[in-house]
C-alpha cells in the first residue's frame, strides 16, 4: 500500500437494509436502501440508495439461459455519487432456476467501491466471470 496507492480506511459498519422486488416472466425490478447506524469511521455514515433490473430467459439453445443485469448504488458518504454495475451472459446446466450450474458472464463496473476499504475512490473495470453454483 505504499507509493501511489489509493487512500485506505479501516472500515467496519452495521447497517439495516430494505430491498423490495417485483418479478414477472424472468424480468425483475428492485430498489431500496440502507441506513448505516454504526461505523468504525465517521467518513462512512449515512444512507445508501439502490435500484436495478435483471433478467433470466426461458431455456434457449440446448436448455441454456441468457441472463443480464444492471445495478446502481448511490452512497451518501461518497457525496451521493453512483456506482454502476452491468453483467450479461449465459447460464449452463440450469434447465430450471433451482438447479445448480455454471454461469459465464461479461461484466463492467464504474463508480466507488461501496463496501470496501477504498470506498471513497473511483473504480473502473471490465472483465469476464466464471461462476460455479454449488
Amino acid at each position: 500500500l505504499g507509493g501511489h496507492a489509493p487512500r485506505r480506511l479501516d472500515l467496519s459498519f452495521e447497517a439495516v437494509d430494505l430491498l423490495l422486488a417485483w418479478e414477472r416472466s424472468g424480468l425483475r425490478f428492485y430498489g431500496g436502501g440502507t441506513h448505516i447506524f454504526s461505523s468504525s469511521t465517521s467518513a462512512y455514515e449515512g444512507n445508501i440508495a439502490q435500484a436495478g433490473v435483471d433478467y433470466v430467459s426461458l431455456p434457449v439453445l440446448f436448455g441454456q439461459r441468457l441472463t443480464a443485469g444492471l445495478d446502481v448504488k448511490w452512497l451518501e458518504p461518497a457525496d451521493w455519487r453512483s456506482g454502476l454495475s452491468a453483467k450479461a451472459g449465459i447460464m449452463f446446466g440450469r434447465t430450471s432456476l433451482e438447479q445448480r450450474g455454471i454461469s459465464l458472464l461479461i461484466e463492467a463496473y464504474d463508480g466507488f467501491a461501496p463496501f470496501g476499504q477504498f470506498f471513497v475512490e473511483d473504480f473502473h473495470y471490465w472483465g469476464a466471470t466464471l461462476q460455479l453454483e454449488f
